[in-house]
């Protein structure tokens, strides 16, 4: 049993995908241009109009891809509320700042509280959608919603994910793309050009990551 675990933990630190994994692969780049377009057709609605159901998710999905090709976070983005005046505890957006301030995840007690800035295009995505929570009377500030309306939770969130992508984006029909697999991706694609143990290490540090998980 001990040689088993440490030929797991041996794969886990190279990032090699499981045989799921490498089932329902999709490539990084392929998401980027699936994005693209999903956001180019989201955008022609007038954004000042109450979108239906299907256009809802489709924005969030954007928002959610957007934020997770550039910091691929586990499922705590659905933990995430906002706030002109945000507390000092918990995962919550700073509407002044434009920052993420993420504080109670799974490593956060070797890693501390991790700062997100957001890039103008996630900005964008986020105010749209915040735009759509006032005019759909979503009080609370959750980032999130599932299909009934409903503060996404983290125990629905790859579900609700797998859901959205094989829905909404071509290279994902037939696929099982979770947070997990998203992260996976995006961090392999980082990973590329760097090979030895200790960039790995930095850069897993800095998403919340570790490369035995």
């Amino acid at each position: 049993m001990t040689e088993t675990k440490n030929e797991l933990r041996q794969s886990y630190r190279k990032q090699e995908a499981t045989p799921n994994q490498r089932k329902n692969w999709v490539d990084y780049q392929c998401l980027k241009k699936e994005l693209r377009k999903l956001t180019s057709e989201v955008f022609q609605h007038n954004k000042n109009s109450k979108l239906d159901k299907k256009q809802f998710h489709k924005l969030q999905l954007c928002f959610i891809l957007a934020f997770h090709l550039r910091y691929p976070l586990r499922r705590d983005l659905s933990t995430v509320t906002y706030s002109n005046d945000p507390p000092p505890e918990g995962n919550v957006i700073d509407l002044h700042a434009q920052k993420l301030f993420l504080r109670k995840y799974k490593t956060s007690k070797t890693h501390g509280e991790k700062v997100y800035q957001f890039t103008r295009e996630q900005w964008k995505l986020f105010s749209w959608l915040r735009k759509q929570h006032r005019l759909r009377g979503l009080t609370g500030g959750h980032l999130l919603y599932n299909t009934y309306w409903k503060p996404l939770n983290p125990n629905a969130m790859t579900s609700y994910l797998k859901k959205v992508c094989k829905d909404y984006m071509e290279c994902c029909k037939g696929k099982q793309i979770g947070c997990c697999l998203l992260r996976h991706i995006v961090i392999s694609w980082k990973h590329r050009k760097q090979m030895t143990i200790t960039d790995r290490d930095k850069l897993a540090s800095e998403l919340c990551h570790t490369p035995e998980q």
